[in-house]
């Protein structure tokens, strides 16, 4: 009987081992989500001021945009 016991153990570590994984897993794709919105909004940024000086130039050398 102490074999079962000794196996239940185990196996109980190895699912809580198993849950903290998924739990980490989990926190890192979150923050990878965050990351790829963050990614968009600086290109979007980015993309709107080159836009936007793209126009100044048109206008200071007098280019139709």
């Amino acid at each position: 009987m102490s074999e079962y016991l000794y196996l239940f153990q185990i196996a109980e570590e190895l699912l809580a081992d198993a849950d903290a994984a998924r739990d980490m897993a989990s926190k890192a794709v979150e923050k990878a989500e965050q990351t790829l919105l963050d990614a968009d909004d600086t290109l979007q940024t980015l993309r709107g001021r080159n836009i936007s000086n793209l126009y100044i130039l048109c206008l200071a050398i007098n280019v139709p945009f």
